[in-house]
C-alpha cells in the first residue's frame, strides 16, 4: 500500500514540476549567498577579527534554508492536500479505508508519500552544500545537520497541515486554499514583529513555527522547539483522522474536530515546555564562556548595560 501512494506522489507531473520550481528558490538563494560571502571573505581576510566573526553557517546555510522555506510553505501544504484530495476527487477515499481497515494506516501513508514529494528539495539543499564543501568551502557538520533537521520537521508540519485540510475539503482546490490560507496565518504573526500595526498579535508568535526554525538555523537542538514543531504535525494528522472518518456526521463530526484542535493545542504546549538544549554551532556562539559556565549558580540578570551575569 504504501508503494502505491509513494507511486502516486513521485510518478505525478505535478510532484516534479514542484521540485523543479523550489530548486529555482533554492538555487537563487545559494547563488546569491556565495557570491556575498565570498566577497565579503576577501575583506574579512585582512582582518583577524572579522574573520573569526565570518560564519558559514549565516553566509552560505541560511540564505539556501531561505528559499527552502519559501518552497516548503508554498508546495508542501498542497502536497499535503492532494494526497487525500485525489481520493475523493475519483471516489475513492471511503474503497480505500476499508480496504486497509484502518484510518490511521491510510493516513500514515498517505503523510510518508506526501512528506516524500514536498521533501525532494531538501535533497537539493544537501546537494547544493555538498558541492560548496566540495570545492573547498568550510561548513561544519553538527550545525548544519541540525539546521536541516529543522527543515524536515517543518516539511512534516506543512505536509501534515495540507493533510488536514483535504480530509475536510470536498475537491482539491478548496483543499489547497485552506491549507495555504493556515500556512499565510503564520506569515501574518511573524509579520507582527516588524510593523507596530500589528503589535495586538506580538503575542501570538509562539505559535509561529518560524520561530521554532530560527532555533535550529543558528544551531541550537532545542527540545522546546523539537517538541512543538512535533506536537503541532501530532494535532494536525489527529485532525485529519477526524474529517477522514465516513461515520462521523453532523454535531459528532464538529465535536471531534474541536477535540482534535484542543488535543493539537496541548501536544505544542507539552512540547515546548522542556527546556533541555544543546548548543552544536561550530563556535558555541549561543553558550556562555567555559570560565563562566564552571561558575556554579551563575545566574544572568537584565540590567541597564544588557544582560549581565549576577
Amino acid at each position: 500500500m504504501l508503494r502505491r501512494e509513494l507511486a502516486l506522489v513521485l510518478r505525478a507531473r505535478v510532484t516534479w514540476l514542484q521540485a523543479a520550481l523550489s530548486s529555482v528558490l533554492i538555487g537563487h538563494g545559494f547563488v546569491l549567498a556565495v557570491d556575498l560571502y565570498t566577497a565579503g571573505s576577501q575583506s574579512a581576510a585582512t582582518g583577524t577579527l572579522m574573520a573569526r566573526e565570518f560564519d558559514p553557517l549565516l553566509g552560505i546555510v541560511r540564505p539556501t534554508l531561505g528559499g527552502l522555506y519559501l518552497a516548503l510553505s508554498l508546495f508542501g501544504p498542497l502536497a499535503g492536500a492532494r494526497a487525500l484530495a485525489i481520493e475523493k476527487d475519483r471516489h475513492t477515499l471511503h474503497t480505500l479505508v476499508l480496504q486497509s481497515g484502518s484510518v490511521t494506516r491510510v493516513l500514515l501513508r498517505k503523510w510518508t508519500a506526501a512528506l516524500a514529494g514536498a521533501g525532494l528539495p531538501i535533497g537539493g539543499v544537501a546537494a547544493l552544500l555538498l558541492l560548496w564543501r566540495g570545492v573547498g568551502g568550510h561548513l561544519a557538520a553538527g550545525e548544519t545537520v541540525v539546521a536541516i533537521v529543522g527543515y524536515v520537521l517543518y516539511a512534516a508540519f506543512v505536509t501534515a497541515v495540507g493533510l488536514a485540510a483535504g480530509a475536510f475539503a470536498h475537491s482539491f482546490a478548496q483543499a489547497a486554499t485552506a491549507a495555504l490560507i493556515a500556512i499565510a496565518a503564520t506569515f501574518a504573526i511573524d509579520a507582527a514583529e516588524g510593523f507596530s500595526a500589528l503589535a495586538w498579535m506580538g503575542g501570538a508568535a509562539a505559535w509561529s513555527p518560524t520561530s521554532y526554525l530560527h532555533v535550529f538555523e543558528n544551531g541550537t537542538f532545542a527540545l522546546s522547539s523539537f517538541g512543538w514543531l512535533l506536537g503541532a504535525t501530532g494535532g494536525a494528522l489527529v485532525l485529519a483522522g477526524v474529517g477522514t472518518r465516513f461515520d462521523l456526521h453532523g454535531a459528532r463530526r464538529w465535536l471531534a474536530a474541536a477535540a482534535a484542535v484542543v488535543a493539537a493545542i496541548a501536544l505544542c504546549v507539552i512540547g515546548r515546555s522542556v527546556s533541555r538544549a544543546w548548543d552544536v554551532s561550530e563556535t558555541h556562539r549561543h553558550s556562555l564562556p567555559p570560565a563562566a559556565a564552571r561558575i556554579p549558580n551563575l545566574k544572568v540578570v537584565s540590567g541597564p548595560g544588557g544582560a549581565q551575569p549576577s
